[in-house]
């Protein structure tokens, strides 16, 4: 375990953050359940679809970049030239798409309501976007854990304010996200002290052309990214409206949170391997890493599914409730994705960015195709399975590609932890009825994650 322990303290510090502000969110999802309209829900979701769209076409990926090579900087200087020319070029698209929305709101193709709104949210994510990275980049993951968290309760509480005390409606979650993010930025800018790393005079188009160089690769993968991930959003509201949507996004929710959790661990997974890239027997760890990684994600997954019916029962409003079936595939999806973030790592350290690009591109094609071809057949259903599919064989082809650099290998746990997630798969679909049984899913599937994970659970708490 020695070999993985900054990976386990990186991941230990995001994942405890990205616990506690997701559960934040995840909480205040149940009650915005039943204060908004399956509609208005669903509106507000594709609202964020379409900024999700936008933050890496506006940053141009700059944030990776300069993550990447600040980690790499020999120099103090250095590494502020790559943060200051990233400021710099994030700052200076989004005046540029503000000007854009203005021309839009001027000839009344927009209102100037709806553009003012969606630019504060824009906004203040796009930077709290570039200024995660930069956080990354001078390794203050506490800043990053924290600022998530303060950023959680100020969307919290902020939409309990706007919605239920003032009935502010959709109006309210927008100003509620928005000053979240706000506050998280201004935390990370103080408390990092973002101005001792800007510096104008290191303004250089020559780090510009490094950075764009680096990152451009990387938009078209995050597009594709997005349409992996939300595209299907924009079709089910096209084809299916609004309150379709709301249940979906519903539907998301666990998966999501899940999602959230692996995404932690794949920002620390970058870390450590653009550390440990020039290691001779870095193809060993990344083995060690890729199954523990996956035999805590079955487990926690299994987890997950044995509890979903308290959610849909007892928490969601019974207007989401036909959306609990979508879960086990989205999960399953999820997991799948995990393995996407995990090789995507792999490739970052190794400097090939457009691996991933090209991956992503076939995965998003796929899942735009199946989702248009199936929606109008057999409903939600498609966009699921959509989502599963393009996910199997993006991870599938990821890990084909870096054959040529690591071979990975599913050992005798990994292997047991698919048996024990296809049973709770099977029990959730076919014993849903007995509800003793389900109760008894939630004690098993507790058991069976503290007996695989035991070993890495007492190294995990030891950091």
């Amino acid at each position: 375990m020695s070999k993985t322990s900054n990976l386990v303290k990186n991941t230990l510090m995001l994942s405890i953050g990205t616990a506690l502000s997701k559960g934040i969110q995840f909480i205040l999802v149940i009650f915005v359940s039943r204060w908004l309209s399956t509609e208005i829900y669903g509106t507000f979701d594709v609202l964020c679809t379409y900024i999700t769209l936008l933050l890496p076409i506006l940053s141009i990926s700059t944030g990776e970049a300069v993550f990447r090579f600040s980690v790499s900087s020999k120099t103090q200087k250095e590494q502020s030239g790559y943060i200051t020319n990233g400021f710099v070029l994030v700052t200076c698209n989004l005046i540029i798409c503000i000007g854009v929305l203005a021309v839009l709101s001027g000839v009344k193709l927009l209102s100037a309501k709806l553009v003012l709104q969606f630019l504060f949210l824009l906004g203040t994510q796009l930077f709290n976007y570039y200024l995660q990275a930069f956080l990354r980049a001078i390794k203050r993951l506490n800043i990053y854990t924290i600022s998530n968290i303060i950023s959680a309760f100020m969307i919290a509480f902020c939409s309990v304010l706007f919605i239920r005390v003032l009935q502010f409606r959709m109006d309210g979650l927008i100003y509620a996200y928005s000053i979240g993010y706000m506050v998280a930025n201004l935390l990370i800018i103080f408390s990092a002290r973002l101005w001792n790393y800007i510096t104008l005079k290191t303004i250089s188009r020559k780090i510009v052309k490094q950075l764009v160089h680096y990152s451009l690769p990387l938009v078209p993968n995050d597009i594709s990214w997005w349409i992996l991930n939300v595209s299907d959003r924009q079709v089910i509201s096209i084809a299916l409206g609004a309150a379709a949507n709301g249940i979906y996004a519903i539907a998301n929710k666990l998966p999501a949170l899940c999602n959230s959790i692996f995404g932690m661990f794949s920002v620390s997974w970058q870390q450590s391997m653009a550390e440990k890239i020039e290691m001779e027997n870095w193809q060993e760890y990344a083995n060690q890493v890729y199954n523990q990684m996956t035999v805590v994600l079955l487990t926690l997954c299994s987890g997950i599914l044995s509890v979903t019916f308290i959610f849909f029962n007892y928490m969601f409003d019974i207007k989401y409730y036909s959306g609990m079936v979508y879960v086990p595939i989205l999960l399953t999806a999820t997991i799948f994705s995990s393995w996407m973030l995990f090789f995507g790592g792999v490739q970052i350290a190794l400097k090939k960015t457009s691996e991933n690009g090209v991956t992503t591109v076939i995965g998003a094609i796929i899942n735009l195709i199946i989702n248009i071809a199936l929606i109008h057949f057999i409903g939600l259903y498609a966009a699921a399975i959509s989502t599963l599919v393009a996910n199997i064989i993006t991870a599938v082809l990821r890990r084909h590609r870096l054959k040529w650099f690591v071979r990975f290998w599913s050992d005798s746990k990994t292997r047991s932890c698919w048996i024990i997630y296809g049973y709770f798969i099977v029990s959730f679909y076919f014993f849903q009825e007995y509800i003793v049984l389900e109760w008894i899913n939630i004690l098993l599937a507790g058991i069976a994650f503290i007996a695989v994970n035991h070993q890495f659970l007492q190294a995990f708490f030891r950091r």
